[in-house]
């Protein structure tokens, strides 16, 4: 498969303090039980993560298209998507956060977004035992095989 032309995930929540959207409900960067999708439930929050970014991965590199204009330009690196996971474990919100050249962030918030038209089921974040709203950074590597590099 693709797999070298294809970009290659690393899922990262930054850590930060909270904000508030429009609607004034907080989003928090760090909560005391991170999202995880419904398909990875686990007693254990670190295998239940684990899973979750192993899924997501598949999401990405199955829904990703490395940009024509990027191949032939030789484009490489990461590109930032944005996302929050909202209280009934919804993705919403989703942004380049960071862009590269030639269609890279483009593509990669479209693979992104493949969990909102798919209707990716997520188990909410919670602090404090209450369910939040979270917001989550993903980056998305962009690394062309050698053949594309020829």
């Amino acid at each position: 498969m693709k797999w070298y032309s294809m970009a290659v995930l690393a899922v990262t929540v930054l850590v930060m303090s909270s904000f508030t959207m429009k609607d004034g409900d907080p989003i928090y960067e760090k909560v005391d039980k991170m999202p995880t999708l419904k398909s990875c439930m686990n007693d254990n929050q670190d295998a239940a993560l684990k899973c979750t970014y192993k899924e997501i991965i598949n999401i990405i590199v199955n829904n990703l298209e490395y940009p024509k204009a990027a191949k032939k330009a030789g484009t490489e690196g990461k590109a930032f998507i944005e996302f929050v996971v909202n209280t009934e474990g919804q993705v919403e919100a989703v942004k380049i956060k960071k862009d590269l050249e030639n269609g890279c962030g483009t593509a990669a918030l479209n693979a992104v977004k493949t969990m909102v038209t798919n209707k990716t089921l997520w188990n909410a974040g919670e602090k404090e035992g209450k369910k939040v709203k979270v917001k989550m950074t993903m980056p998305i590597m962009f690394k062309l095989s050698p053949e594309d590099k020829k």
